[in-house]
């Protein structure tokens, strides 16, 4: 097993004894990035002075919110539109609406919304010191019960609980289980659902029960040293 430091110096080393070059962890011109994932190596350069991930001020951490970057993987997945309406009906501390906002504005609707009042608090002041709670609406809203605040919504990117860092005790399947069937009922006919899940095979056994949706699309991501899966759902006609 290696660790951050085992990597920089197995790397540093050889492209000391390749490049004959001068190694200055301050005033440098390239900032060479190893990453080690899995059996594989990846050698990169870094065009950001600061990891992607961290693009936003945040005066609110979630515990178990994802990343930026895993956000934009997943927004990207839904395949929005100008002109539709998008929801993150579990948004923690707004990660996935901030990315949605940061990279749409006013092109689309954006709902975020969260059973916990105080998380709702917490991610509209995430989003006003970004400079994009003009472009977010966030309320309170029990993801089980979508219907009681939405007609319809066009895309739902969100990331539930894992049963991991909060919610152990909670009915996962249960509480799955209802989530989807409100998801069925607010979303478009043409509308996408893409949602991050580590309870993979629970989650996609309560999808084929249901009988509503279709899976177009599933991967396996790394996300904090565990590897959920993302499902991209799309309604059976």
């Amino acid at each position: 097993e290696f660790t951050s430091i085992d990597m920089q110096k197995v790397g540093g080393e050889i492209f000391l004894e390749k490049y004959k070059k001068k190694v200055s962890l301050k005033n440098f011109d390239l900032n060479i990035r190893f990453d080690l994932i899995g059996n594989f190596g990846y050698v990169g350069i870094q065009l950001t002075k600061d990891s992607l991930y961290k693009r936003f001020k945040k005066v609110f951490h979630h515990t178990a919110a994802i990343k930026a970057t895993l956000a934009y993987g997943m927004i990207r997945l839904a395949n929005i539109k100008d002109g539709e309406t998008f929801l993150d009906p579990m948004c923690g501390s707004g990660t996935i609406a901030l990315e949605a906002a940061s990279l749409f504005k006013n092109r689309i609707k954006i709902f975020a919304g969260d059973i916990n009042e105080e998380y709702v608090e917490k991610a509209r002041e995430n989003a006003k010191v970004n400079g994009l709670g003009e472009f977010i609406e966030f309320k309170q809203i029990d993801a089980t019960k979508l219907e009681e605040y939405f007609t319809s919504i066009d895309k739902i990117v969100t990331n539930p609980p894992y049963g991991v860092k909060i919610a152990k005790r909670k009915d996962l399947k249960g509480f799955y289980w209802k989530f989807l069937e409100s998801v069925s009922k607010v979303l478009s006919k043409e509308g996408r659902a893409v949602i991050i899940n580590l309870r993979a095979d629970m989650f996609r056994n309560i999808i084929l029960r249901l009988k509503t949706f279709k899976i177009v699309h599933e991967r396996v991501v790394e996300s904090g040293g565990i590897f959920p899966h993302i499902f991209v759902l799309e309604k059976i006609q």
